[in-house]
């Protein structure tokens, strides 16, 4: 599970998918994952901090972690039982949605009374199939499982106004993004970026919108900001110094996004971890 499931940083794992039963009583410090994550309650109940603020899950219950998403988690029941599973893209296929998802799926990835639902039973099929000794028959089985549960997701996100079959059409706009991604701690200017990829200023706005549903700066900005919380986290670093390490040469404008998109400051969002 840890060589899949690496803290911090680490991205460089083997493994295409992972389960893990886990019990009673633990905590988890604050920590993110190259793939992504999902946490089924068997049993009991066990709290979550994820997009920002804690919640509490109950048996039945269910939390999705998209990938580079900080989380943590501290349970203090003794009886609690939960199964943990991880994925990366490639398990998903070629040409499909994928785990690159918009922000707007995060207020809607905690899932609560889904015992009147297959995923229950998907989930525990899947941790039997991975905890086995997987022959190629066990591993499409295991794969199969997957398939289903992201499915499930992917309709309830649809059924939530969130249209991921277009988003997924965009390739240009994915291409930029990752752009971003990779240079967010440098200056951006949404010109010089259009004329790299041979698009129009509008071109590039317009995809843009289409893929996150937000304009040029504020894309730019919420991927800063997702860094600077991991460094808020994961480091000790003053918050002068995390702002500039992630393309805000002002630090009193990094508090201002920061509050305008998590509504607290990095203070509060260092403390709300503890």
């Amino acid at each position: 599970m840890d060589n899949f499931l690496p803290k911090a940083f680490d991205l460089d794992v083997s493994n295409n998918y992972c389960s893990d039963y886990q019990y009673g009583s633990n905590k988890t410090p604050p920590h993110w994952h190259s793939g992504a994550e999902i946490i089924f309650v068997l049993k009991g109940k066990f709290n979550i901090m994820f997009n920002d603020s804690w919640h509490t899950l109950k048996k039945g219950s269910m939390v999705f972690i998209p990938p580079k998403q900080l989380h943590c988690c501290n349970c203090e029941d003794d009886t609690a039982e939960k199964i943990v599973l991880g994925f990366r893209e490639n398990c998903l296929g070629s040409g499909g949605i994928g785990l690159s998802l918009p922000s707007s799926v995060l207020p809607f990835c905690v899932f609560h009374n889904l015992e009147n639902t297959p995923i229950p039973g998907l989930i525990e099929d899947f941790n039997e199939h991975t905890e086995a000794n997987l022959i190629y028959s066990e591993d499409l089985m295991a794969k199969s499982l997957l398939l289903q549960i992201y499915a499930f997701l992917i309709r309830y996100w649809n059924s939530m106004g969130i249209d991921l079959d277009k988003r997924s059409q965009n390739k240009t706009a994915s291409i930029i993004y990752k752009y971003i991604e990779a240079h967010y701690m440098d200056e951006l200017s949404p010109y010089k970026i259009a004329r790299q990829f041979n698009i129009s200023y509008s071109g590039l706005a317009k995809a843009i919108q289409k893929y996150n549903h937000t304009t040029f700066i504020q894309c730019v900005n919420q991927i800063r900001i997702e860094n600077a919380k991991k460094l808020l986290a994961l480091t000790d670093k003053s918050i002068t110094e995390i702002g500039l390490e992630c393309g805000f040469s002002v630090t009193s404008y990094f508090i201002k996004v920061f509050h305008q998109l998590t509504n607290m400051t990095p203070k509060a969002y260092r403390d709300l971890l503890k």
